[in-house]
């Protein structure tokens, strides 16, 4: 797809639905470890996931320190516990600073290969995470391409035909900014 058709596509977009309104739902790291829960998943159960999550611990430190049994009980509802229990701990000891808490850089401030970088860094965080987590938990422009946003996109001549995600990268990156 040409830029110009891309900006005319756009174009389209915002005269039919309107410029969106870039609401917070949740902060980076909220955005990260839900978004680790929605992995291989429905969204009503990665939902009760997160929320049962958040109902059973204070803090991200307290997930953390958690026991991995008790954390997995925990996010059970969300499927996959014990690989997702695991991966939540491992990417909230990553994030933790030296003064024991857990925290996320300031993602927007960063270039944004930086930011992919640190992110698909932590465990469990591969690309289509990370661009979540950049896109609706830093307002980041980033575009989530799983299997069917990709197939849409080689349909539409968009990007040419590859195994996703592989060659679409620059293509999304193009898209996005």
């Amino acid at each position: 797809m040409t830029g110009s058709l891309a900006r005319w596509v756009h174009s389209r977009l915002l005269g039919h639905y309107g410029r969106p309104i870039w609401a917070a739902h949740y902060a980076p790291v909220e955005e990260l470890v839900g978004t680790i829960l929605s992995q291989h998943t429905s969204d009503i159960n990665s939902d009760r996931a997160f929320n049962s999550l958040m109902a059973a611990f204070k803090s991200w430190e307290a997930v953390r320190d958690a026991p991995v049994d008790q954390l997995t009980e925990t996010i059970r509802c969300g499927g996959l516990a014990i690989v997702k229990a695991q991966r939540v701990q491992a990417a909230l000891r990553a994030l933790t600073d030296s003064d024991d808490h857990v925290r996320l850089p300031d993602l927007g401030r960063m270039r944004r290969k930086r930011a992919v970088e640190l992110l698909t860094s932590l465990p469990g965080v591969g690309r289509k995470t990370a661009a979540c987590v950049l896109l609706f938990g830093s307002h980041v422009p980033a575009l989530p391409v799983d299997t069917h946003v990709h197939r849409v996109a080689v349909r539409t001549a968009w990007c040419p035909h590859a195994p996703a995600p592989k060659r679409p990268r620059t293509r999304w990156r193009l898209l996005s900014t």
